[in-house]
């Protein structure tokens, strides 16, 4: 699947209604994180062309709807924007999955290229950490 043609799909899936809602702040169960990155999300317009792995799509929704499942069964709500950012973050934007001051990545900077480094990346597995753009820190 191109890019382009995955950030369309995630943009559709956010009705009038709710754009409207993001954008007086008035839409429940949305970090403010999660707003801000849906916000950015429906703005975009992608320069770049790169082909994305369906299967890493899917797997990476698995993974979080099974991670929410356990930690916010009871919030389903929130489900949606929650895998729209990290879908977004992970597969168009390229950049870590969490908030800078949750996780305090450090960013540098290697050849023109911005290289996130997180102290709370998990190697298993069965995480959305397998998913972020951000190495490990040794």
């Amino acid at each position: 699947m191109k890019n382009n043609r995955l950030l369309r799909t995630l943009q559709k899936t956010v009705s009038e209604d709710e754009i409207f809602k993001l954008s007086n702040h008035t839409l429940p169960h949305i970090s403010e994180f999660n707003r801000s990155v849906i916000l950015e999300m429906l703005q975009d317009e992608l320069l770049t062309q790169e082909e994305i792995s369906e299967e890493k799509i899917t797997a990476l929704k698995n993974t979080l709807e099974n991670y929410l499942q356990i930690y916010l069964h009871d919030q389903k709500a929130a489900w949606k924007w929650i895998i729209l950012s990290c879908v977004y973050l992970c597969f168009i934007c390229h950049k870590p999955l969490h908030p800078q001051e949750v996780v305090h990545y450090i960013i540098a900077q290697d050849n023109n290229q911005t290289i996130y480094y997180c102290p709370m990346k998990s190697v298993k597995g069965d995480t959305a950490c397998v998913f972020c753009v951000c190495r490990k820190i040794i």
